[in-house]
């Protein structure tokens, strides 16, 4: 004979039968008997209880015991059994710890953010995510070396992420990887939390290290009431980057204290369509040997900024705020101040004669170069309502509106919390 039993240790729940609501199978104990001589394999049953709730898989250890009759055990004497979830992933999901653990599942009791993405990548369908009540205090999510892949089953799909708000949520990079990647074709978005210690490796997940030190966008992205501060990149978005032919949109968030060769905040490559709206852009700086340039925002390809402040970025190249590799521009109610190029263009770099840079009710200056264009390298069409300070090295075509206002300082007050959700000058 041979005892067998289910033991402690695995992830799933058990119980006394019947089954309850808390359970996911039934403790089972018992003996297996042979006659003398009969080697013919026994088996024994350990009852599931079904529920309706999504869960993942989960495991329930076996151990046997006991042998007698001359028996004798063999290695392993435990076993394994996972109960393989078929109740379908929820629409929403909830975030419930502050660990970055993935245990294959995402219960409505135990859900890290890694296990709830995980869950919203496993099935076709749009999910949200959001955070349960031990994010209305401040917490921090620190990751274990790996990045958050978001990575739907169809470009169709959509992954929201809702977070309770920038000062209440950190996700914390540490350092050893970028914090968010969006894969090829995906949309998402990601709103209410802080983004930080993002080093720009892939990880085991990701793509393209070096590329997006807190993000790297390849689908569809909108980032809302996101504070991105503290990453960094080995080659270009030391915030976010956003790939060919995607898109990017960052609507009511600080990009700050980010640093990269090239592109210290956000970086838009070729064929990219990257839009700033209600956003400040600020202190971040290249760092490493630049190709091109760019401290705040780099763009090569369509490149629309709002109602922003682009204010106190560096440049060891060109566009201390703004560098413009190819595409267009279009700046509109917003304020370029107080950036610095080591170079040329301290407030917005203009790489060559085919871009179209279009301007509106925007003040640029204050910023410093090296003398080439402080506040505005290359051409812009003016739509009116502007005011450039130095047109030194600048060529102002003033296409509509009111003609604008040149070599007078706008006397701004310092970055501060003016109202509104970000800070301005």
């Amino acid at each position: 004979t041979i005892d067998y039993a289910t033991v402690a240790g695995g992830t799933a729940t058990g119980g006394v039968a019947p089954c309850d609501a808390a359970e996911d199978y039934s403790d089972t104990a018992g003996t297996l008997q042979w006659a003398h001589g009969i080697n013919t394999p026994q088996n024994f049953t350990v009852p599931i209880c079904p529920d309706t709730d999504y869960e993942g898989n989960e495991t329930v250890n076996l151990q046997v015991t006991n042998p007698t009759g001359g028996g004798v055990l063999g290695t392993p004497d435990t076993a394994v059994l996972t109960i393989n979830d078929d109740d379908p992933v929820p629409a929403t999901l909830v975030v419930t710890k502050i660990a970055d653990t993935n245990d294959g599942g995402c219960s409505s009791t135990d859900c890290s953010l890694r296990e709830a993405i995980l869950a919203a990548n496993s099935t076709a369908g749009s999910n949200t995510i959001t955070f349960s009540s031990l994010f209305n205090t401040p917490q921090t999510i620190t990751l274990g070396g790996d990045l958050l892949l978001i990575a739907n089953p169809s470009g169709a799909d959509m992954t929201t992420i809702t977070g309770p708000g920038a000062n209440l949520l950190t996700v914390l990079g540490n350092g050893t990887s970028r914090v968010f990647e969006l894969d090829g074709s995906d949309q998402a978005a990601i709103s209410g939390m802080t983004i930080t210690g993002g080093g720009g490796g892939a990880g085991t997940s990701g793509t393209f290290t070096g590329f997006g030190g807190a993000i790297y966008n390849t689908g569809t992205l909108t980032v809302t009431g996101v504070v991105i501060f503290g990453n960094s990149a080995g080659t270009d978005g030391g915030g976010i980057y956003c790939s060919t032919n995607d898109s990017l949109t960052v609507i009511d968030s600080t990009v700050r204290n980010n640093s990269a060769p090239d592109g210290g905040g956000v970086y838009g490559t070729t064929g990219a369509d990257v839009t700033i709206i209600g956003s400040t852009i600020n202190n971040n700086f290249l760092a490493g040997s630049p190709g091109h340039g760019g401290g705040g925002v780099t763009g090569f390809g369509t490149t629309i900024i709002d109602r922003s402040t682009i204010s106190t970025n560096q440049s060891l190249d060109d566009g201390g705020g703004i560098y413009i590799g190819n595409g267009t521009l279009d700046l509109t109610n917003s304020t370029v101040t107080g950036n610095t190029a080591t170079l040329a263009g301290g407030g917005v770099y203009r790489e060559a004669s085919g871009i179209t840079v279009t301007v509106r009710n925007t003040i640029i200056a204050n910023n410093v170069d090296d003398g080439t264009a402080p506040d505005f390298f290359g051409a812009l069409n003016s739509n009116g309502f502007n005011l450039i300070e130095n047109t030194t090295g600048s060529t102002i075509n003033e296409v509509s509106g009111a003609a604008t206002i040149t070599g007078q300082d706008p006397n701004l007050g310092p970055l501060a919390d003016n109202g509104g959700p970000t800070f301005t000058h």
